[in-house]
């Protein structure tokens, strides 16, 4: 049987750190969550989509931004985001799936279509990219990346544990138990060595403010080329010392 590859993008509002991030004005009148839902409805039109969210009251205004974009969106459980994504997956008719977070405004859509290619053709549970020093992307503070996953290797994970922890973070069981599950890792490029200082997700009021200068800049001088936003990134101490500080106070 031939395989199904959708893309699920989980968000939702009750973020800890910061409520809202992904839904309050990031550029222009856009929150992240309609920026990049949008980026990747346009390029990966003829992959079904889906938003993930919880089934709370305050993630009302996530499905209605899924409704304005034309998007599915699943609603289910607030704390068990596995299972959430699970059903996510099973709605979209799905037996590959690649997670997206939705506080990452600037993924890499050529990586993406990379990571699309390689679970077409790979037979391994979990696939995603991992640095030259070893480290999967997932636990970089970059948010440039995705990961891809078998809907079958999701259901034996939630089947063997259900720690927080894991039910929480949705693939960390799979790259975590290579003796249970197949792991294949993209080689990132070596372009993206050397950026331990750079964090790019946003989880805090200070990320929000600093991405989105930069993503303002990165609009409109430089176009989301993604190696070039690395550059100027790396090129600029100022910034990379707000990004440090924030790395060490929101470690994974």
């Amino acid at each position: 049987m031939e395989d199904k590859i959708g893309i699920v993008i989980q968000a939702r509002t009750g973020s800890t750190r910061m409520p809202q991030k992904v839904i309050q004005p990031f550029h222009g009148s856009q929150g992240i969550l309609e920026l990049i839902s949008e980026r990747i409805r346009d390029s990966f039109s003829s992959t079904p989509i889906c938003i993930a969210t919880s089934s709370e009251p305050l993630d009302d205004a996530i499905e209605e931004i899924a409704n304005k974009l034309e998007i599915n969106c699943f609603r289910g459980s607030e704390n068990n985001v596995l299972d959430r994504f699970i059903q996510a997956t099973e709605q979209l008719g799905s037996t590959k799936v690649i997670r997206i977070c939705a506080d990452n405004p600037f993924l890499d859509m050529e990586s993406l279509q990379l990571l699309r290619s390689k679970l077409e053709t790979s037979a391994a549970d979990y696939v995603s990219f991992q640095f030259s020093n070893g480290t999967p992307s997932i636990l970089s503070h970059l948010g440039l990346f995705a990961e891809g996953v078998k809907l079958t290797a999701l259901r034996e994970a939630a089947a063997l544990t259900q720690d927080p922890y894991y039910t929480e973070h949705v693939t960390n069981y799979l790259y975590k138990n290579t003796e249970k599950f197949t792991v294949e890792w993209i080689p990132v490029q070596s372009t993206y060595d050397d950026t331990e200082k750079v964090r790019l997700t946003l989880d805090t009021q200070h990320d929000f403010n600093l991405l989105k200068e930069l993503y303002s800049k990165f609009v409109l001088e430089l176009d989301f080329d993604t190696p070039n936003l690395i550059k100027f990134t790396k090129s600029r101490e100022d910034i990379l010392e707000q990004m440090s500080q924030e790395i060490k106070a929101n470690s994974k």
